[in-house]
């Protein structure tokens, strides 16, 4: 199936799940427990959008256990990882995105984790993101470890059509699995 027609399908379903809350703490909880969370010192996340999975907790737990928290600006057709420090250094984008207002810039190379959203992944880590292409250019040539989190519903049990420019995950983290 192509990527529009999965996306439209997989962005619909997503606002259809229900216990989001109870949902995104369990795919959070097992995303901290995992080694790449543990091991890492400096942490790409994001700020989720309302039917995403919630990231608020992830972010204010990393925040207050000594992780440095990186999170992605869109400047131009690129994305820019920006340490913060706290939820006040974040401003809605024209996106109507949370983003970081400035602060320290970080190169992938010393990044040590990225946690990726997604429309909608598959169980051989592939992932459809809303297709403007950002995550997928900024983690070409990217050494670390990539996580994808999202609903189990967001799993397609068709493998996704994937690109030479998409870029593999090294899991997929639901609230019933761990795919790798």
């Amino acid at each position: 199936m192509n990527k529009s027609i999965l996306r439209k399908k997989y962005i619909e379903l997503r606002k259809n799940i229900i216990d989001k809350e109870q949902k995104s703490r369990e795919i959070c909880r097992r995303l901290i427990k995992s080694d790449e969370y543990q091991n890492a010192s400096v942490v790409g996340l994001y700020y989720s959008l309302s039917s995403e999975v919630s990231t608020i907790e992830l972010i204010r737990y990393s925040l207050n256990n000594q992780k440095k928290v990186l999170l992605p600006k869109v400047e131009g057709d690129k994305l820019v990882f920006y340490e913060i420090k706290s939820f006040d250094d974040l401003m809605k984008s024209s996106f109507g995105v949370m983003e970081p207002l400035s602060g320290t810039v970080y190169d992938k190379e010393e990044i040590d984790l990225i946690v990726v959203p997604g429309v909608c992944f598959d169980k051989c880590l592939n992932r459809i993101g809303f297709g403007k292409g950002y995550y997928d250019r900024y983690l070409d040539g990217y050494d670390g470890d990539i996580i994808g989190i999202c609903f189990e519903d967001q799993v397609s049990e068709e493998e996704i059509d994937i690109s030479e420019t998409d870029q593999k995950l090294k899991y997929v983290i639901t609230e019933k699995n761990i795919y790798s």
